[in-house]
């Protein structure tokens, strides 16, 4: 039977521990051949903290989103509650920063700005505004990927 798991995604418990299994290299590799399978047709829009460096670092079109901390633990906050969890904002503010410190220092793909990126400085949601600029590009793949010194994932 096929259900739907989107809204499990984005959970704090995911989050958390996306970034424990991200540091290891078998988990990484099978990940990489899984994401680039889902390119098919004209290709595809993915989320995440390497999408453009080391999953499809050859994306004809990359926006690199930045935010605060502070506006991406206030963002993840909001978002956590409208799925009815029961989150404190600084218990979200920390665990960000410490994935922010974990994914940009770890061995392995670390965090950083993809090469040929189109960066965004941003305080407001992101795509209601800044994707009309670039959604009317023929793009192959769009690649986001959100950080620190900016937002969370």
């Amino acid at each position: 039977e096929n259900k739907k798991i989107d809204h499990l995604l984005y959970s704090e418990e995911v989050s958390e521990s996306a970034s424990i299994v991200s540091k290891i290299p078998e988990v990484r590799d099978c990940m990489m051949k899984v994401q680039k399978l889902c390119v098919k047709g004209r290709g595809l829009i993915a989320n995440g903290r390497d999408m453009g460096t080391e999953v499809f670092p050859e994306a004809d079109l990359k926006l690199y989103i930045n935010a605060s901390l502070d506006i991406r633990a206030k963002r993840r906050y909001e978002e956590l509650r409208s799925k009815g969890e029961d989150v404190i904002v600084e218990n979200v503010y920390k665990s960000l920063q410490k994935r922010d410190e974990s994914d940009t220092k770890r061995s392995i793909s670390p965090l950083r700005v993809p090469d040929n990126a189109e960066v965004y400085v941003n305080g407001f949601p992101v795509f209601k505004a800044d994707i009309g600029s670039v959604g009317n590009q023929s793009a192959v793949k769009i690649t986001e990927t959100v950080m620190a010194g900016d937002d969370d994932e």
